[in-house]
């Protein structure tokens, strides 16, 4: 009987130890695999909706950014018509239905007024004062011309001018339409300042869409609310900072990029912007044509990058667009 009894107390005993043994083996295995969910190297090892709540897109409304480059089109009119001038054969002298391109200086009274630079100036075709033009005739490159009273020239006062040739030029001035469409790709003068106008202006448009885009993404950046971020992956953004040489790689630099990161990627999933196989394409092409080694971190990133612009047109098509209100000037 005792031996039953001490049989079962060792059966009861050894059962204890294993038990308590695969309670210890499982606790590491739980503590391990929390230690990595703790501490993330891979934005794919986290969810990102628990960190980023995105904003409602509907009801967000954005200032069209209008273009600040505001263009001068009469200087700029002025200087294609004298670089075509320029281009024309140069002159000896000062003929009838020539152009030059002059210094000079107004003044009245023995006061000085106004200078100009490289102005054009058509000789026989009436477009300066006869007294003027007679001065002019027959002078050479370099020759300077002081006319005392001269009328009709500069805002309807009588003024004095000296004038120094810098070049003289085989072509009229105004450019007649036949030596433009001849010897340039414009039918007219008017043709070209059309185009010019249409070309500045069209790029003044796509600049002013540009920096509406630009501001899309801080919008609703500056609406996406952010819990803690783990610290093992700001530590891999500043890494990453580093490594491109950014002037500033501190942990809150580090910390708003990744907070950009995971917007875009939570943008993403939720509205089936870019396909994982578009994604995975894409980063394939960039590391074939970029040539450089990738950590699986900015692998990951690099993918999120690539599709920031198809986040940005979604949200054009998505949130409104309050356009500048069209005024006699734009």
């Amino acid at each position: 009987m005792k031996r039953i009894l001490t049989a079962i107390c060792l059966g009861l005993g050894l059962s204890c130890i294993a038990a308590a043994l695969y309670t210890s083996q499982k606790a590491d295995i739980t503590v391990s695999a929390t230690k990595d969910y703790v501490s993330p190297t891979l934005l794919s090892q986290i969810n990102t909706d628990d960190y980023v709540v995105l904003p409602v897109l509907e009801g967000i409304t954005v200032q069209e950014q209008a273009s600040e480059d505001q263009e001068d089109y009469s200087r700029l009119e002025q200087e294609m018509i004298r670089d075509i001038v320029i281009s024309a054969p140069e002159m000896k002298e000062v003929e009838k239905k020539t152009t030059i391109i002059a210094d000079y200086t107004v003044s009245g009274s023995g006061k000085f007024i106004e200078d100009f630079t490289d102005s054009v100036l058509g000789i026989g075709t009436k477009q300066i004062p006869e007294k003027l033009e007679k001065a002019l005739l027959g002078a050479k490159k370099g020759i300077s011309v002081n006319i005392e009273g001269l009328e009709g020239f500069y805002e309807d006062k009588k003024v004095d001018v000296y004038m120094t040739i810098k070049s003289i030029h085989d072509i009229e001035y105004p450019i007649p339409d036949n030596y433009m469409s001849s010897n340039t790709e414009y039918e007219s003068v008017s043709d070209m300042v059309r185009m010019m106008v249409n070309e500045k202006e069209s790029k003044k448009r796509a600049d002013s869409r540009q920096n509406t885009l630009n501001q899309l993404l801080d919008v609703v950046f500056e609406k996406t609310t952010f819990t803690d971020l783990p610290e093992s992956l700001v530590e891999e953004e500043i890494a990453v900072l580093e490594k491109e040489g950014n002037d500033d790689t501190t942990y809150q630099a580090a910390e708003k990029n990744l907070r950009k990161l995971l917007m875009l990627k939570r943008l993403i999933e939720q509205h089936s912007i870019v396909s994982i196989s578009e994604m995975e394409t894409r980063l394939q092409n960039y590391e074939e044509s970029a040539k450089t080694e990738l950590s699986e971190y900015e692998k990951e990133r690099r993918m999120i990058l690539l599709s920031e612009e198809d986040v940005v047109n979604y949200l054009y098509k998505q949130i409104e667009i309050i356009k500048e209100p069209e005024t006699l000037e734009n």
